[in-house]
């Protein structure tokens, strides 16, 4: 408030309103005169700390642009503005002025204007959400090669992918069918399991992939002849024969025949010429 009494002034509680120029005037029946002037001016913390344009949480994607974010705010004495990031790589600050001409996802995060003066500080802020897709798919455990055999299992392989919005991931199997997860894993692999599988991550900025191996070994289940007749006859010096022994395995089976007198060959072909026998 502002009282005058016996040619004095009494400002009480002093509001910014109360700032400009004060003159006293002195009066009586013979005249007038004012004083000269006298400036109030008003100290305060700062405040209405404003950015503009306007800015309030952004999302933006990789590689584009945040530009030209001017800080102020009503202060006295002036203020000293400071932009605080979480990250200063790639951020250019001149005076009250931030920008960011190629955002990276290292510029994720709050961004905050201060103001500051003698009497105190006052600060806005907002957060900086950045996009992108997948640089890279990891593993976990590393490997891309596996050697299983039939009926083992094969436990949990996963994948993982760093990227925003997060990604969706996927398996493609040997055969293009797909199973959408991040794990791949086996109760009891098969030999029909063998093959390449790809982790696929994907968001709306991107897709990436990484691939592993599976190889499945197994055992001979059926061993074929061929020709398949099991009871051959051959006339003694006339006639020659030959008969091939063959079967499904991983890795390649090794073949031995054996005949009255022990073993014959061990070649997957038995050749019988007139009474003797003997490896071709």
């Amino acid at each position: 408030g502002v009282g005058a009494n016996d040619g004095r002034l009494v400002l009480t509680k002093i509001q910014k309103s109360d700032a400009g120029e004060y003159q006293c005037n002195a009066t009586n029946v013979a005249g007038s005169r004012l004083s000269s002037t006298v400036r109030l001016t008003v100290q305060y913390a700062p405040e209405n700390v404003t950015i503009t344009p306007p800015t309030t949480n952004q999302t933006k994607n990789e590689g584009s642009s945040l530009t030209s974010l001017r800080c102020s705010a009503s202060c006295e004495p002036s203020c000293q503005i400071k932009w605080l990031t979480p990250n200063s790589a790639g951020v250019s600050i001149w005076d009250d002025i931030l920008s960011i001409i190629k955002i990276t996802r290292q510029h994720t995060g709050k961004y905050t204007c201060r103001a500051e003066n003698s009497i105190g500080s006052a600060e806005i802020d907002f957060w900086l959400d950045v996009l992108y897709p997948a640089l890279t798919v990891s593993l976990s455990p590393t490997q891309t090669s596996y050697n299983r055999t039939e009926g083992d299992a094969l436990s949990s392989i996963q994948c993982s992918a760093d990227c925003r919005p997060a990604c969706k991931k996927e398996w493609i199997y040997p055969n293009l069918s797909s199973k959408k997860s991040s794990t791949l894993s086996f109760a009891t692999i098969q030999r029909s399991d063998q093959g390449t599988y790809t982790c696929r991550a994907t968001n709306s900025l991107g897709t990436q992939q990484t691939v592993i191996h599976i190889t499945v070994n197994y055992g001979p289940s059926t061993v074929i002849l061929s020709p398949q007749n099991t009871d051959v006859k051959v006339v003694k010096d006339r006639s020659s024969l030959s008969i091939y022994c063959s079967a499904d395995c991983r890795p390649v089976c090794t073949y031995q025949w054996t005949g009255p007198n022990g073993n014959v060959t061990t070649e997957s072909r038995l050749y019988i010429s007139a009474s003797k026998l003997f490896t071709n």
